[in-house]
């Protein structure tokens, strides 16, 4: 097994943090991330001038954080390659990527690395994304143990092979925001590339902008309170990587309807704006079936 070279690694890797209105959320992020890597870009995705003030405010005492700013939101898959090729152009050959509020554990990169140079160099060909266990309000999404593949994980906390991004040219910019990562993730399944996912590196991450925890007979779950907007754009992105990768991920896909079916159940009972949320639902999975992307 080799060992983590803190300063070589640290050399090769920085982060993209994607902030939007983040006055007070990227405080989370960014202090748990700038010291594990060489440099941080926060790539701004047209905040409100306040906000954008205050991300000013946050970043100053910092000397390897870099901010580049959108002048319009033009959604999370745009701002992440605009920091990915910010990273590339300085030779960067891993890149960390985060949303505002997700708050890596000390070690988080230093245990992606590890576990990724206990492959054998032929497995670590066939790796272009190496990604950390979400923690949220139910704790994390995996028991402590070995790394192991899989089909997906969210953007947040990815550990990704800058050379592999730029084979597949990145993110998909029309899907705006939602699936963005999966559909990442699937296109890099289909160029014969793999996701590890590492258990024992934390990311711990919020669920919505008002995640609360609710019960129904013995089963706890997070209710996000995600907007009719946001909503939109998941039911018409999911239709969308359904009917484009059903060949490569069935098993996630199936996993995945059923999902988006409890949600639907959970705006139901226990969100608010419920008939926004029903419409703009019906209308995202009509606008994925007739292939209609981009910007709501």
């Amino acid at each position: 097994m080799l060992f983590f070279n803190r300063s070589m690694q640290k050399n090769e890797v920085c982060a993209v943090i994607v902030t939007w209105n983040s006055a007070g959320v990227v405080e989370r992020s960014l202090p748990a991330i700038a010291p594990q890597v060489a440099e941080v870009f926060v790539v701004d995705n047209g905040s409100a001038p306040e906000h954008f003030a205050s991300l000013l405010e946050a970043v100053k005492n910092y000397s390897n954080v870099h901010i580049s700013r959108n002048e319009e939101n033009r959604g999370i898959a745009v701002a992440l390659n605009r920091g990915a090729e910010e990273a590339i152009t300085k030779g960067y050959q891993w890149i960390v990527t985060l949303d505002d509020n997700g708050k890596a554990a000390p070690d988080m990169v230093e245990k992606l690395f590890t576990a990724y140079e206990a492959l054998t160099p032929e497995d670590q060909f066939g790796i272009a994304i190496v990604a950390p266990n979400i923690s949220n309000l139910k704790g994390p999404t995996y028991p402590s143990g070995s790394a192991f593949l899989v089909p997906t994980t969210p953007t947040t906390g990815q550990l990704v092979k800058s050379e592999a991004w730029q084979k597949i040219k990145g993110y998909k910019e029309d899907l705006f925001i939602a699936c963005a990562d999966h559909e990442f993730c699937f296109r890099m399944l289909a160029h014969g590339y793999r996701t590890l996912l590492v258990p024992t590196a934390l990311l711990f991450a919020t669920a919505g902008p008002k995640p609360a925890i609710r019960q129904l007979l013995w089963k706890k779950f997070v209710v996000p309170h995600y907007t009719p907007d946001r909503y939109y754009y998941m039911y018409r992105n999911s239709v969308y990587l359904y009917l484009t990768y059903w060949r490569y991920v069935p098993k996630w896909i199936f996993k995945n309807i059923v999902s988006n079916i409890l949600s639907f159940i959970k705006i139901l009972l226990y969100e608010e704006k419920r008939l926004q949320k029903i419409w703009m639902i019906a209308r995202g999975n009509w606008d994925g079936l007739r292939g209609r992307l981009g910007r709501l």
